[in-house]
């Protein structure tokens, strides 16, 4: 199989990996999109591209012949598309399984399989990309396939060399490390809701302003306070498929990320549209748009407040609010 860029796919017989299927796309390979897969049964037994990918061989649903492509950019994306292109050759399908569970799922032990998922997320960031900066003022179609074109033929040096490589994940690394070091200082505490599925994680406000050690590393980039703390860090200590990051009066809830298959796990509790809990605590607070959330469809569906504004209701208020909520979902249908 062969990579073809996203505009040159014109009619002819592909997989898409993560994007927009085409009038010859035979197979759309998604963890999270269920259009195609589900005809196909192919979730069943997968929670990543590479998984899926692998299970539509295993079928005799993918012929040699076939281009892989896509028009937008994901670290599971590029490891699916890199699988089929390489069929083993250079790197093997675990790596690359373990690659994209830890892109998709922030979740994951490996040191190494982390380093190699921050060298590639740095290239997608303009700021620390190798890229020129002018292309990330073309389209986001344009962007994905020079990233594919560039990365699929680094990867296995990039996985080969990942130690030499040390400026392109330092950064995240630290960002990691300093997050489990907060948490296993006691400083961000963890209180867990096994009824509700629900992890609280408190972040002191002290940590966050002048002098805090959330606060030194990110002002130059103005990054949320909700993501200075690494999610990998939150996900390693907590099974919980939902999450709420709370400092003082501010708050960020949102659902981790997961597959068809990860959803219909019974320990799951079911996820769904968070825009009635965020009309509703908006008419609690009598505002209309502190509180947003994030549409249904998008993998990390999430609600917070601006980040300029903080919340004016107790804690009490607040679960109790976010509980009823969550207890009345009925989930995301098939």
């Amino acid at each position: 199989m062969q990579y073809c860029p996203y505009d040159l796919l014109a009619q002819r017989e592909n997989v898409i990996f993560g994007g927009t299927p085409t009038t010859g796309t035979s197979l759309l390979v998604s963890p999270f999109d269920k259009r195609f897969n589900a005809q196909n049964d192919l979730n069943s037994s997968a929670d990543t591209s590479v998984g899926i990918a692998l299970h539509a061989i295993d079928r005799g649903l993918l012929d040699s012949s076939l281009l892989v492509s896509s028009d937008s950019f994901s670290v599971d994306a590029l490891a699916g598309i890199y699988f089929l292109v390489d069929q083993g050759q250079n790197i093997s399908v675990d790596l690359l399984t373990a690659l994209s569970r830890m892109a998709i799922y922030e979740h994951g032990d490996d040191r190494d399989v982390a380093h190699i998922n921050f060298i590639l997320n740095s290239w997608t960031h303009p700021v620390d990309s190798p890229l020129h900066a002018e292309m990330f003022k073309q389209s986001a179609a344009y962007l994905a396939n020079v990233l594919y074109e560039e990365l699929l033929q680094r990867l296995a040096k990039i996985v080969d060399k990942v130690d030499y490589l040390e400026r392109y994940w330092t950064k995240e690394e630290e960002k990691l490390s300093l997050s489990e070091a907060l948490l296993h200082e006691g400083v961000i505490t963890l209180q867990t809701n096994e009824e509700l599925d629900l992890a609280v994680f408190k972040i002191p406000p002290s940590e966050l302003r002048q002098k805090g050690r959330l606060f030194e590393p990110y002002t130059s980039d103005n990054t949320p306070w909700h993501n200075r703390v690494h999610r990998i860090a939150l996900h390693n200590l907590s099974s919980c498929s939902r999450i709420l990051l709370q400092s003082a009066t501010k708050r960020f809830f949102y659902f981790r990320a997961d597959s068809s298959i990860l959803a219909r796990r019974e320990h799951l509790k079911p996820r769904g549209d968070l825009s009635p809990i965020a009309t509703k605590l908006n008419d609690m607070e009598g505002l209309a748009n502190l509180w947003r959330s994030t549409p249904i469809d998008e993998p990390r569906s999430a609600l917070w407040t601006e980040e300029s504004q903080s919340s004016g209701l107790s804690d009490e208020e607040f679960i109790e609010a976010l509980a009823s909520f969550l207890n009345g979902m009925k989930g995301v249908k098939d």
